[in-house]
Order: C-alpha cells, then sequence, then structure tokens
C-alpha cells in the first residue's frame, strides 16, 4: 500500500540519516571526552568568538536555559571563558581558552574523519549538489522560522 504523502517517507529519512549522524558523531565525541550539545556550542564560539549566550541559543536553535548549563559546565571544565559586554554588564562575550581551542581541534578531526567515511562513495559533483541542497533546505527553513517568531 502506497503512502498518501510521499513527502512523508522523505521526512522520515531524513529523520533517520539525522539520528545515525548524531549517534555516530556522539561515540566518537566521547574518545574526545566531550559531549555532542558541549561540541556544537565550543564550535559555534569556536566560528563566532566573542558571540554572546543568546546568539548560542538562537544558532543552536535551543533554550537559553540549557545553552546555560552547558556553558556552565563548559567554563568548569576550562573550555570556555566570559568576558564581561562593556556595554551592558548584564552580558558577556564567549570565548575558547586554549584548552577549548585544542579540543575544538580534536573535534574537527572527528567530524572530517566521519565525512570521509560518509561520504566517500560521492562524486565530487553528488557532493556539490548534495551541499548546495541542504543549504537551500537550510536557509528556507530558517526563513521560515523567523517568520514564525515575528507572526
Amino acid at each position: 500500500m502506497e503512502p498518501a504523502n510521499k513527502d512523508i517517507m522523505l521526512m522520515a529519512r531524513m529523520m533517520m540519516v539525522y539520528r545515525e549522524v548524531w549517534s555516530c558523531i556522539k561515540k566518537r565525541l566521547n574518545k574526545v571526552n566531550i559531549t555532542y550539545m558541549m561540541a556544537n556550542v565550543c564550535g559555534v564560539i569556536w566560528f563566532s568568538p566573542g558571540i554572546s549566550q543568546d546568539g548560542v541559543a538562537k544558532v543552536l536553535i535551543i533554550d537559553k536555559s540549557s545553552v546555560a548549563k552547558i556553558i556552565s559546565k563548559a567554563q568548569k571544565e576550562k573550555l570556555i571563558h566570559r568576558k564581561v559586554n562593556e556595554k551592558d554588564k548584564r552580558r558577556y562575550h564567549l570565548y575558547l581558552t586554549d584548552k577549548g581551542n585544542k579540543v575544538m581541534q580534536e573535534i574537527i578531526k572527528v567530524v572530517d574523519e566521519w565525512e570521509k567515511e560518509a561520504f566517500e562513495n560521492l562524486s565530487e559533483e553528488e557532493m556539490n549538489t548534495f551541499k548546495s541542497v541542504l543549504i537551500k533546505i537550510e536557509k528556507e527553513m530558517h526563513s521560515n522560522s523567523e517568520d514564525l517568531l515575528n507572526s
């Protein structure tokens, strides 16, 4: 029996791929002794040094309290440090420490290794198409989520 909406099957596949990627990366990050979410937070800070806690929450699309807990733990583990925002003393800029930068290098190795394995059977053209479609979907989803927030 054919499903009424074949897009649901596409969504199911996307969710299965997401779960598989998450599971695989999570296992590999355990070797680096960092959680998946802490790796994501460190990654955002690495790409955007000085970002605020609210900025991290927006980028990762998670609630502020979850980000606060992760940042607090990362700070205890000496992966990040906070610098007071001179214009607003209630806010902080987030930066990776030397230890955080070293851990980020390990995270990058883990992700690079996974990507090589996951995409080894794709041609360069297929990989370029995959990236461009993924970026297009991401932009559309981001646009839709901003529309929902602003309505």
